[in-house]
Parts: C-alpha cells; structure tokens; sequence
C-alpha cells in the first residue's frame, strides 16, 4: 500500500476489506490468510500496471522514509 501511495482506507477499499482490517495486517495482529495473500499479490500488480510501473521498478524507489498516509 505504501509504494501505491494509498491510505490504510482507501487500500481496504481496494481489497473489499475494512481500514481496520489493514491496520492488524500491518500491526501484526492478525495476518491474512493464504486466499487473502494472493488477493493482496493479484491487486498490488494490477495497480502497479495500471500506472505503468513493474513490481521491482516500484519496490526498488521505495524507501522505509517515505511518508505513509494513514
């Protein structure tokens, strides 16, 4: 979410999910199943592809420093 620029709402909204949903994936409270995990893999391409950029490409600009929208 952090590379596509989303808030934790709009990423949620993306997946079909709530915002809290997203912050206890992030948090480590709870962790996606594996159904989920490869919902979260098929979206995060399709977004990266829509605004032309390949998964590594966007992976290797990102930076910890980056400021997050939550």
């Amino acid at each position: 979410r952090h590379v596509l620029r989303l808030s934790q709402n709009d990423f949620a909204k993306l997946i079909n999910r709530n915002k809290a949903m997203v912050s206890e994936w992030e948090t480590g409270v709870h962790q996606p199943r594996a159904k989920g995990i490869k919902l979260l893999e098929t979206v995060f391409k399709r977004e990266l592809e829509k605004h032309g950029k390949k998964c590594s490409e966007a992976l290797s600009t990102f930076s910890l420093d980056t400021e997050v929208v939550k």
